[in-house]
């Protein structure tokens, strides 16, 4: 019988450490609150009605029948990674190793009426509810807060969606920054900043949400905007509430990690949640490199069982996808600027790829082709 190994959290990180962990004779345990894996590069797609829900998601109870581990659908309230052991539910756990990876909410900055008032499209109950929302609200603006790669995705798919409604509302992007997507270079920039004006998206920067009204909301600029939909989009943080001991976290709320990725003798942090290297920001938020950290930290955990040196995770950085609803986007691959079609293509191709097993893929690329990359009929 293998070591008995707890994984909180079954995000791209937690789901390749689990699989490769069971494969190898492991009784691995995964804790996850939601029902599903939800394919979050996806989830996009979902909102502007391109893929279904089914076609993003895939229930834990399936993927632990596939791959040999044992699901709890719990929420972990307490972490002590120096003991290996936690906290769900009232009940305490102890195992021989932890991998811990449950990775971000939306970062509301302390802002409860934002937090009470707006959308997000972090999952996919947050984007039933903004679409429940906008069809029973009918809103005559919908501001997205935040001019970041998900802001961006999401005003365009939004408009999608719209178009296949009888009303469009205004889609404003507001960024507190000085311009939209800062990481990016200049030329890509204005590409994409003129394919969100093709599609009516407005980019206010310098500008942030002032207040809400009674069905509405003020902006940092003197307008006030009626019947308005907020959705937010400002960030990502990690709840510090989760841990027993002290741990040492970076200003994100991201635990530090060692160059293997550990908190602990026999305790692993990877994905979003997991601090890499020095300084204050840490590894970019990626699905790709949370694969590649729960790949790491499953193969130091089994080196370490066998008793033998830990290999330190190098991260391989692929780029960045920026695509649109449109058909249209920019991105920078393995050094390589892009802009166009062939971004979106690679998001789409990336996506079905990465899922889990074949039937799901035949689902995703019928439903890619029977939409499109682009707008749909209205394109």
């Amino acid at each position: 019988m293998g070591k008995r190994i707890a994984i909180i959290g079954g995000g791209f990180a937690g789901t390749e450490a689990a699989r490769r962990l069971s494969r190898r004779g492991q009784e691995v345990h995964l804790f996850d609150p939601r029902p599903a894996f939800e394919f979050l590069p996806l989830l996009p797609d979902l909102l502007g009605g391109r893929y279904s829900r089914e076609s993003v998601t895939s229930a834990y109870s399936f993927l632990a029948e596939k791959y040999g581990f044992t699901f709890h659908q719990v929420r972990v309230s307490s972490v002590d990674p120096r003991q290996w052991r936690f906290f769900a539910e009232g009940v305490r756990f102890d195992f021989d190793y932890l991998l811990i990876c449950p990775g971000g909410t939306t970062d509301f900055h302390g802002n409860k009426t934002a937090a009470e008032k707006s959308y997000t499209v972090r999952s996919t109950t947050g984007i039933e509810d903004l679409l429940a929302a906008f069809h029973s609200e009918k809103p005559d603006s919908v501001v997205l807060v935040g001019g970041g790669y998900t802001g961006l995705e999401t005003a365009s798919q939004l408009r999608r969606r719209a178009r296949k409604t009888d009303r469009e509302p205004e889609i404003l992007v507001i960024e507190k920054g000085e311009t939209i997507l800062a990481g990016v270079t200049p030329g890509a920039r204005s590409y994409l900043e003129h394919q969100l004006q093709k599609l009516g998206i407005s980019i206010l920067t310098s500008t942030t949400l002032s207040g809400f009204s009674e069905d509405g909301v003020r902006l940092s600029n003197g307008r006030s905007l009626d019947r308005a939909l907020v959705i937010w989009n400002a960030g990502v943080s990690f709840p510090r509430e989760l841990w027993a001991q002290e741990v040492d976290l970076d200003p994100a709320g991201r635990v530090r990690v060692d160059q293997y990725g550990r908190i602990g003798e026999r305790s692993w942090a990877a994905g979003d949640i997991a601090h890499f290297g020095e300084g204050d920001t840490g590894l970019p938020m990626a699905s790709y490199l949370a694969i590649q950290q729960g790949n790491s930290a499953a193969g130091n955990i089994l080196l370490h069982i066998q008793g033998k040196p830990l290999r330190p995770y190098r991260p391989r950085y692929y780029g960045y996808l920026v695509p649109l609803a449109s058909g249209y986007g920019i991105g920078r691959i393995a050094g390589v600027n892009l802009k166009g079609r062939l971004p979106v293509l690679i998001h789409h191709a990336a996506g079905i790829l990465r899922t889990f097993g074949p039937g799901r893929r035949i689902r995703l690329m019928k439903e890619l082709l029977r939409g499109g990359i682009g707008m749909g009929a209205n394109d």
